[in-house]
Formats: structure tokens, sequence, C-alpha cells
């Protein structure tokens, strides 16, 4: 019954919305772009997004544009006890802001990833009330091995038989 905002929508947004099914979420999703089916919304609208939203969902890639992306402002138009869940890349949200945010108990955070990373001792972070901190191992499970093996060897098959890849990363510019 929550409302979640998913920050952004893509292939793995839409897996996380098919795990959410069960919950009755109301979806906000945003991406670069808007689109219509479903209703995507700009990165653009997120300031606007922000207060409606109970859960924020960070899963967008570390960019120029990304960095900083959840600072001071954004923290403060999150309702109370609005959890922000960063699965993405440390630098999107603002350390600094964050820690104020969370010991001033207006939030709740859960996090796979920090800036600075790997999190050093006594940093103010490991005090923060409200804060769930785990390690960035989401991938390690134990199929990780046997289906990376099957993913290489049928992308090394495609390359050979002259087949467009089906995992092709291309570098941000």
């Amino acid at each position: 019954g929550k409302k979640v905002l998913m920050v952004v929508y893509g292939a793995i947004g839409q897996e996380i919305e098919r795990m959410l099914e069960p919950f009755k979420v109301e979806l906000l999703r945003v991406a670069r772009s808007p689109r219509t089916s479903p209703e995507v919304h700009a990165v653009s609208e997120l300031d606007g997004l922000l207060p409606r939203a109970q859960v924020v969902i960070l899963i967008l890639p570390a960019t120029p544009e990304s960095t900083k992306l959840i600072g001071a402002k954004q923290l403060a138009l999150l309702p109370q006890g609005a959890l922000l869940v960063n699965a993405a890349r440390g630098p999107i949200v603002d350390t600094d802001a964050l820690v104020e945010a969370l010991n001033s108990g207006r939030i709740r955070a859960a996090l796979d990833v920090t800036d600075p990373e790997p999190l050093p001792e006594g940093h103010p972070l490991w005090k923060c009330p409200n804060l769930l901190i785990t390690p960035h191992v989401a991938g390690s499970t134990p199929q990780f091995a046997p289906r990376a093996v099957k993913t290489a060897a049928e992308e090394l098959r495609r390359y050979m038989a002259g087949e467009p890849l089906h995992n092709v990363v291309q570098a941000a510019v």
C-alpha cells in the first residue's frame, strides 16, 4: 500500500516492479526521458515526485548528471519517515546531507553502497539512527557462477558466429 518512487526505470526497475506486485504498492517511475506505457516521469520531475514517495529506490548508474542527484534539498522534500534505498552507486547521494537527515530522524535509509566506499572506520554513517548498511553483493548467490559461465559461453558463441551480442556495455561519455 506504499507509494514507491523508482529512480531509474529500466530492466532492473522492471524486475523490482515485478517483485513488488504482491505488496500492492503504487509505483512512480523515473527515467532519463518520459514514457506513457507504463507511465514514466523524466528525471527533471524528480523534485515534484519526492514529496509523494514513502519509499525511494535508487538504481541508476553513476554519471556526471547523477552525482549528488539526492542532496539536502531532495531529502528535505521526502515525507517524514520515508525510506531511501540506495542500491545504485554511493556518489548519487550526498553523504553529508544524508547523515544530517538521518540524525534528525526525518528519514530512514538502507544502503548497499556508500560514498566513500569502503566506508572507513569511524565514519559518521556508522552511527546514524534509522540506517541499514549491507555489503554491495546482491549478485552473490549459489546460482551466480553457473549463470555467469552460461552467459559468457553464449556471448562467445554469438561473437564467433558473427551474431549480435545480448550483453553490450557502452561507456557513458
